[in-house]
């Protein structure tokens, strides 16, 4: 929901320094926000707990409720979202001089794109085609049906077009939608992965005789704990 609240703020702010008409009307944000936000948000809160939950450790109690990975997510996804729905709107609705046809895309490709990227925020540790629990939150799945179906729909309905200002769309309209959402998908992977990455704890020991201190120290959080264990003189180390 953050997500695509800054990709509106994005588009619209845009639109606004260019001087061009505004690409959303006051009723397909909140359409946004209500049927396709709020669903999917819903039913995301009964997702199982993943198996490395316990390897977080203890957050501070000050601490922000977003670490780095999540805000540079948040920002990267409002960017991408916001600069191509734009970039719909100035193609279909200035240069074509297509206004109702370009307010639709901006607003669809709004839509799409945050029904679909939610199963990229299931896990941050790993692709959501890895994810232990993928198949396990059949609501998701229901709602998520649900919504793409609707909001084909909403475009070809008479009372929906008058309602929400939309015109039909044909399948190459369709294509680039999925396109772009598919390409917003791969890219927030890529990141995901390289975060990942750079997430590994790193794991040193000190001291001396049958006392060792163990140093968990995780490269993107300012925390490190600390573990004393008495350790055995006869070691046996394990190489994978």
């Amino acid at each position: 929901m953050l997500s695509d609240s800054f990709a509106e703020i994005v588009l619209i702010l845009s639109s606004l320094i260019l001087s061009w008409p505004l690409p959303l009307t006051v009723v397909q944000i909140l359409w946004i926000h209500l049927l396709c936000d709020g669903p999917e948000d819903i039913v995301l809160g009964f997702e199982p707990k993943e198996k490395e939950v316990m390897t977080d450790g203890p957050k501070k109690m000050d601490g922000p409720i977003l670490d780095k990975r999540g805000v540079f997510l948040i920002f990267l996804v409002s960017l991408l979202s916001g600069l191509f729905a734009l970039g719909l709107f100035w193609y279909f609705g200035l240069y074509q001089q297509k206004m109702e046809l370009g307010r639709t895309l901006a607003f669809m490709a709004i839509s799409v794109d945050s029904i679909l990227y939610i199963f990229c925020c299931r896990s941050f540790r790993k692709p959501f085609w890895r994810y232990e629990n993928f198949w396990s939150n059949k609501p998701l799945f229901a709602v998520v049906a649900l919504t793409l179906c609707l909001q084909i729909l909403i475009t070809y309905l008479p009372i929906t077009q008058n309602l929400l200002h939309l015109v039909p769309l044909n399948l190459s309209h369709w294509g680039l939608l999925l396109l772009a959402a598919v390409t917003m998908v791969l890219l927030i992977e890529a990141v995901k992965a390289k975060m990942a990455s750079l997430a590994r704890f790193e794991l040193t020991t000190s001291g001396s005789g049958g006392q060792r201190s163990i140093r968990l120290s995780y490269r993107d959080r300012p925390a490190t704990y600390t573990v004393s264990q008495t350790i055995p003189k006869r070691k046996h180390w394990v190489s994978n």
